[in-house]
């Protein structure tokens, strides 16, 4: 035991990691599902629509889903052997404007919510924004400002680039007198309002639109019969809740072993239906 607890200290100190875990330093401390943490990996399915197949299936130790939407699309396309899906769905956990940029600029017909979807939303399906939300900030297009609600001007300050997603920062020239530079001024040192205009601020208003159409509602909805109860059939009907084997590489075949499984059960239906 002293061993294994000398080679954990060395393991974070050299990989500058904030825990280890004894049995399988490989598997990470996660959130689960009932709203604590366990040591585990992230399982990630993609899964037909149709007949509920397993088409790709990954483990991963990294927690939470947003960048795993587009290695799951990626190895999905790789199974299928290079034929594309018609549509993707899946779960505000995967969004990142990062996806959200993969989608538009590959012509992918996606259904992925923003996180903030709901609380920006009214019971009409309208958005709903604070009074100086950015979006509220009207564009100069001639002058390359941006007008808050009271008037104030707002010009370009630099270009950035976070997580290869690009946007343009514009500042406002003076907030002060203001009545209301205290409510609408809540970050910024200098006092002066900042906004941040992200290149793909567009795709997230049409992704909003389409999933507020009744044609989005029911493709998105969709998901819910089809990789949820996939991951209950695993858990409740093949009692899969545990992993066996230890370490990520040795799991994954493990997690590869249980898909082939349920595929198989799901392929027998069909042949005796």
């Amino acid at each position: 035991m002293l061993e294994k607890i000398k080679q954990a200290r060395r393991e974070l100190k050299e990989r500058k990691l904030k825990e280890v875990n004894i049995t399988d330093p490989e598997a990470h401390l996660m959130k689960t599902n009932n709203g604590g943490y366990d040591v585990c990996y992230n399982a990630q399915l993609s899964v037909d629509s149709d007949k509920q197949i397993i088409v790709a299936a990954e483990l991963t130790n990294k927690g939470g889903d947003n960048h795993q939407l587009v290695p799951m699309y990626e190895k999905t396309v790789e199974m299928s052997i290079g034929e594309k899906p018609e549509e993707v769905s899946a779960d505000s956990g995967y969004f990142s404007g990062e996806n959200y940029l993969y989608l538009e600029k590959n012509n992918i017909d996606g259904y992925v919510p923003d996180c903030k979807l709901k609380k920006e939303t009214d019971e009409q399906g309208k958005d709903k924004f604070e009074k100086f939300d950015r979006r509220n900030f009207k564009y100069d297009e001639q002058k390359d400002e941006y007008i808050c609600p009271e008037g104030r001007r707002l010009v370009f300050r630099r270009n950035e680039t976070r997580k290869g997603v690009r946007s343009r920062h514009y500042e406002s020239k003076d907030c002060s007198g203001c009545r209301y530079q205290k409510e609408c001024v809540r970050k910024s040192k200098k006092g002066q309002r900042q906004i941040q205009i992200y290149e793909n601020d567009d795709y997230k208003i049409m992704m909003r639109e389409k999933l507020r159409s009744e044609e989005g509602k029911k493709k998105y909805n969709k998901r819910m019969s089809t990789v949820e109860p996939v991951f209950a059939h695993i858990k409740n009907v093949m009692n899969f809740r545990k992993f066996m084997l230890r370490g990520i590489e040795k799991a994954g075949y493990e997690f590869t072993l249980i898909c082939l499984a349920h595929n198989l059960k799901k392929l027998c239906s069909f042949s005796l239906a």
